[in-house]
């Protein structure tokens, strides 16, 4: 995991990603991603995907929002987002940062 290239999110510093697998490689129809946040950052906005996500928080605590509800989030809990449902991230705490290992369809046809 630490070998692993942090990419600022979105253009922010303190939001990192890191990539599990090729994101630009066809071959793959799904992706594993790290996403860190700094305790105080977040998304830049709430979000949704017409994707089913998973979550797994390695680090942390946090806020989450699910369908416009926030949820208190800490090292090891699970949360599945359903398609199309608002998402984001707030990472509280001191020390240490909100990270999870999240699930992705990609490289997919919405239309299928």
């Amino acid at each position: 995991m630490n070998d692993l290239d942090k990419i600022d999110y979105e253009g922010m510093t303190d939001v990192k990603l890191q990539n599990l697998l090729p994101v630009d490689d066809m071959a793959f129809d799904m992706n594993f991603h790290i996403l860190s946040f700094e305790p105080g950052a977040s998304h830049g906005y709430i979000e949704t995907h017409f994707q089913e996500h998973g979550a797994y928080l390695l680090t942390g605590k946090g806020a989450y929002n699910l369908d416009n509800e926030w949820l208190m989030v800490e090292k090891g809990d699970y949360i599945f987002m359903s398609a199309y449902v608002q998402q984001a991230a707030y990472a509280v705490g001191r020390g240490e940062p909100l990270s999870y290992l999240y699930s992705k369809d990609s490289n997919r046809d919405p239309e299928i």
